[in-house]
């Protein structure tokens, strides 16, 4: 769930319910524990027993091992669950991320989670001092904030800080502080003072603490290395995103500009020709030559037609009504050359209706989505591309649509996710094509949707408004 909820001066901005689930099953697995993992079928009053009647020091030792793993196991689904629950949920206050509530959240479960199964079973777990610098860890790594590294890796370190912890239980030298103050605990303190054991089983524990932290510290620093690399990665990206986005409007204006001076060539001889076509239709006129005005009628219409056009090539952001046959007629003028076009069919139910747009710019979006239902048709297939042009009520306004639909691959929802992205392209090329499309229609005040499934083809359906009156409609700029 995604949102802003404001909760004693803080700002939830995220709970992850994934996460909170799996930390929920983890509570409540901590709770089967005592029974799934007991004294009895780890065995550890049978060799505390047997150590006395042998007066052996060693099966202490494996008493005292067995206790420590039984209490690990025991320990790590609620230490793991509290930190599963505390990381679902992101909290802000002033605009910065905080991790404070996050720690309170754990400190507070795990009491009650010990609470709770002494309830229930009848086991006093004590929390102690292992208790306190385990869950002091947990609130450490989620202070950390290792975001890019998985919750697989951090629950590993978390149980092997759990095992760690448990060996200060085991140890006699800890008597005077709140360690090891559980029944089989003190048994074995006790077994261990009868067996004259206390130096062995103090040497055992402070190697345990020591071998375990060690090697949890070495995973902590190479988790710290991964995470600091797969943030300069993402950097790096956005950096590299941000580069490209600069070179496609630098190249964009330095084309504007190139465009600008050309359009200027262009339109100088053009107007020169228009000047002296109506000094000869005023003539003919005075000469009453009806067949010639109308002759160099057509050709000024012709004309204005191509000043318009030139216009509109320099002048991005400017739109004219323009009738559907004719934004037609232009895209199928472009592909006319290459060897599909005989396999693209027309259903223009509305020749006659009208849409704003930048003609030029618009018959590209066309012959773009044409271009790539012809590549997503595979060889040996027959391939059919239909344009349907529709009029059609959205909310109560009316809207044209064009759809372009083939009969070629599909798309899969992954790749339909992605494909209005600047780069991405299943065909090898520079995949600027989808991301113009999107861009130019939203500019025109319309929208585009795509239908796909994979080995059923594709659809894109493009909606613009409908001029109701066909007056001329520029736009100085786009919404």
């Amino acid at each position: 769930m995604t949102g802003n909820i404001k909760l004693a001066g803080f700002e939830i901005r995220k709970i992850d319910r994934k996460e909170m689930m799996i930390g929920l099953a983890l509570i409540a697995l901590s709770f089967l524990m005592p029974v799934l993992f007991t004294v009895q079928n780890f065995q550890v009053r049978e060799y505390m027993h047997l150590a006395l009647e042998k007066q052996e020091k060693t099966d202490l030792m494996v008493a005292a091992l067995r206790l420590v793993m039984l209490n690990a196991l025991r320990a790590a689904p609620h230490y793991i669950g509290a930190y599963y629950i505390a990381e679902s949920v992101e909290l802000y206050r002033r605009g910065k991320k905080s991790w404070i509530p996050n720690a309170c959240m754990i400190l507070l479960i795990l009491p009650l989670v010990y609470e709770g199964i002494g309830l229930v079973h009848g086991i006093r777990y004590d929390f102690g001092l292992p208790a306190l610098l385990l869950g002091s860890s947990v609130v450490l790594f989620r202070r950390l904030d290792y975001q890019y590294i998985s919750l697989t890796k951090k629950n590993l370190m978390l149980l092997i800080f759990t095992i760690a912890f448990q060996f200060l239980d085991i140890m006699p030298l800890m008597s005077g502080l709140p360690v090891g103050r559980g029944e089989m605990s003190s048994d074995i303190k006790l077994f261990a003072d009868v067996l004259e054991a206390n130096s062995l089983l103090n040497a055992i524990g402070a190697v345990g603490i020591l071998v375990v932290t060690l090697f949890a510290t070495i995973i902590l620093l190479q988790l710290r290395d991964e995470n600091n690399l797969l943030r300069l990665s993402e950097e790096k990206e956005k950096m590299q995103t941000v580069q490209s986005r600069a070179a496609l409007l630098e190249m964009k204006n330095r084309t504007y500009r190139e465009m600008k001076y050309l359009v200027h060539d262009l339109k100088s001889p053009l107007t020169s020709t228009q000047t002296l076509v109506g000094i000869l239709k005023m003539q003919c006129e005075v000469d009453g030559r009806n067949r010639e005005i109308e002759y160099l009628s057509r050709i000024e219409s012709q004309m204005d037609r191509m000043s318009s056009m030139i216009s509109e090539i320099l002048y991005e952001n400017r739109c004219s009504p323009s009738d559907t046959k004719h934004i037609l007629d232009m895209a199928l003028a472009q592909i006319s050359v290459e060897d599909y076009a005989s396999n693209v069919h027309i259903d223009n139910e509305v020749p006659e209706l009208q849409v704003s747009v930048n003609s030029i710019l618009f018959t590209r979006v066309l012959v773009n989505l044409i271009h790539n239902a012809a590549l997503a048709v595979e060889k040996g297939r027959e391939l059919a591309i239909w344009i349907h042009v529709r009029a059609r009520l959205v909310d109560d306004l009316p809207f044209i649509t064009f759809s372009v639909s083939d009969n070629g691959c599909g798309m899969t929802e992954q790749q339909q996710a992605t494909m209005w992205e600047q780069g991405i392209s299943g065909f090898g090329s520079s995949g600027l094509g989808l991301a113009f499309v999107k861009q130019t229609v939203e500019a025109m005040d319309g929208s585009v949707i795509s239908e796909s499934q994979p080995g059923k083809g594709t659809r894109f359906i493009i909606f613009l408004p409908e001029v109701v009156n066909h007056g001329t409609k520029d736009h100085d700029t786009f919404h």
